[in-house]
C-alpha cells in the first residue's frame, strides 16, 4: 500500500502494509520528517480519490476533447462496444448517431478490443454522418427551431432524426423540445433503432442502439422528463433496455434517488375505471397484451422503397449511358425438381415480362435459332455432287425410290387384274 504524507508543504511517499500498526506508521514519519511526535500528537489521514484519466475523445460535434477514465476502461481488456456505450453515456448521444476513429481515420469495430488498435490516451475521434453536426449541436443545446432547419425531407431518416433527438431531449432535460418531438409522433418507449442506410446490417449493430429516451431519461436522472413521459404514457414504466432492465432498475443502478421514489410511487398507485379498479402493475400487463396483439415489434423497420446505402455510398439512381439502362432487366425464380431455387436473369430484350412484343402469359416459350452441323469436306463434296446432278435433269436417290415404289405397285395391281 502506497501512502502519501504531507507536512509543511512537502509531500512524501511512503510503502507499508496493510498491517502495520499507527505506532509503526508514526515511527517511519518521524524518520521521513526528522520530527519528534510525542503520545498527545496525532496523526490525520484523509482518504482522497482520484482516478486517472485512460482516454481522451475529440467530438466533431461540440469540437471539444473530453476524458474518459474509471476501472471500467483498460485498454488491454476493454472492447470497442464497452466504449461506445461509455462515450454515449458521457455526451447524452445514442450510439447509432455517430462513429469512433483513430487518429489515422481507422475506424473503431465494436467487435475488436482496444489493444488490437494500439490506442493512446489522445488517438480517438468521434465523427457522425455528413451533415449531422449542425443538427446535432441544436439537439444538445435544445434549441428547437434550429433543430427544425436541418431535419431531412425523406421520410425514414425524418423519424430517425427526431427519434435521435428525442433521446438527446430526454439525456439533458429539453422538455420544450421534447413535448414538441412527442406532438408530432415520436414515442418515448420506442427504441432509437439505426441509421435508414444501415438497415441491411441492423443485426451486427450495437445493443444500445435499442435503447429508449425514457431509458436516457433515468440514466441521466432528469425527474422532470420521466414525469413527462409517463404523463403521456404509463407502458414507459415497463418499458425494458437491451439487458431487460425496466426503467427503476436503472434509476437504482445509477443512484438517483429522487426518480427511484417517483418511479415506486407510480407503480403503487391503483387506476380507476367504472366499475372495476385495478392496480397498475396489472393494467401495464393487459396494455403490453394489447400491443404485442397489435403489432409485432421488430428491429427491422424499413419500408418497400426505402433508399438502402452501404456505408454511406449512395447509389446512382440513373446512367447517361444507353447500354446500362438497357442492362437493368429482371430475374426470373424457378425451382428444380430436387426442390432448390435457381435464378435466371432476363435482360434487355430477351427479358419476357418487360419485352413489348411478349404474350402475357408466364408459359411463352423463348424461341432459339436452328443449330447447323459444321461443314467437313465430305459434306462439300456432296452439296457439289447435288447440284451437278440437278443441272443435268438427274434425280437424286431421294427422289429416285419413292418413284419406284409407285411404278412396282401399279404393275403389280395390273398383273393382277389380268389373271382375273
Amino acid at each position: 500500500m502506497r501512502v502519501s504524507v504531507v507536512f509543511e508543504g512537502s509531500c512524501k511517499t511512503l510503502h507499508m502494509s496493510p498491517h502495520q500498526t499507527v505506532a509503526n506508521i508514526k515511527n517511519m514519519i518521524q524518520q521521513s520528517f526528522y520530527m519528534l511526535l510525542s503520545g498527545v500528537d496525532q496523526v490525520q489521514c484523509v482518504l482522497e480519490e482520484v482516478q486517472k484519466v485512460v482516454l481522451r475523445v475529440f467530438s466533431a460535434i461540440t469540437k471539444e476533447t473530453f476524458p474518459l477514465s474509471g476501472a471500467v476502461i483498460v485498454l488491454s481488456s476493454c472492447s470497442v462496444s464497452t466504449l461506445m456505450s461509455l462515450v454515449s453515456l458521457k455526451l447524452g448521444v445514442p450510439v447509432s448517431a455517430f462513429r469512433l476513429f483513430t487518429v489515422t481515420r481507422c475506424p473503431l469495430y465494436d467487435c475488436n478490443l482496444l489493444c488490437d488498435y494500439h490506442l493512446t490516451p489522445g488517438d480517438t475521434h468521434l465523427e457522425t454522418w455528413n451533415g449531422w453536426n449542425e443538427f446535432l449541436r441544436a439537439c444538445l443545446r435544445g434549441h428547437k427551431h434550429t433543430l427544425q432547419l436541418h431535419l431531412f425531407q425523406e421520410k425514414p431518416i425524418l423519424r430517425f432524426q427526431k427519434r435521435v433527438a428525442l433521446y438527446i431531449a430526454a439525456a439533458h432535460r429539453h422538455l420544450d423540445m421534447a413535448s414538441w418531438l412527442m406532438d408530432t409522433g415520436v414515442k418515448a418507449e420506442d427504441f432509437v433503432g439505426v441509421h435508414p442506410y444501415r438497415m441491411w446490417c441492423y443485426k451486427t449493430e450495437h445493443l444500445d442502439s435499442l435503447k429508449c429516451p425514457v431509458h436516457a431519461a433515468a440514466e441521466a436522472g432528469q425527474l422532470l422528463i420521466l414525469k413527462l413521459f409517463i404523463s403521456r404514457s404509463a407502458e414507459n414504466l415497463t418499458c425494458r433496455d437491451p439487458s431487460d432492465q425496466n426503467v427503476l432498475r436503472i434509476a437504482i443502478k445509477h443512484r438517483h434517488r429522487e426518480c427511484v421514489t417517483y418511479l415506486v410511487s407510480k407503480l403503487c398507485t391503483t387506476l380507476n375505471f367504472s366499475g372495476c379498479s385495478l392496480p397498475m402493475n396489472i393494467y401495464l400487463q393487459i396494455k403490453l397484451w394489447i400491443r404485442k396483439a397489435r403489432r409485432r415489434q421488430s428491429p427491422f423497420v424499413s419500408r418497400i422503397g426505402d433508399a438502402v446505402q452501404v456505408d454511406g455510398v449512395p447509389m446512382k439512381k440513373t446512367s447517361l449511358h444507353p447500354r446500362c439502362r438497357a442492362v437493368r432487366g429482371c430475374v426470373e425464380v424457378k425451382r428444380s425438381p430436387c426442390g432448390f431455387e435457381m435464378t435466371s436473369p432476363f435482360v434487355g430484350s430477351s427479358c419476357l415480362s418487360h419485352h413489348p412484343a411478349a404474350s402475357p402469359s408466364h408459359n411463352a416459350s423463348v424461341k432459339l435459332p436452328q443449330l447447323h452441323p459444321p461443314h467437313t469436306p465430305k459434306s462439300k463434296r456432296r452439296e457439289q455432287n447435288v447440284t451437278r446432278s440437278r443441272a443435268c435433269g438427274r434425280k437424286s436417290p431421294e427422289e429416285i425410290l419413292p418413284a419406284e415404289k409407285s411404278h412396282a405397285l401399279s404393275q403389280r395391281s395390273r398383273g393382277s387384274s389380268s389373271s382375273l
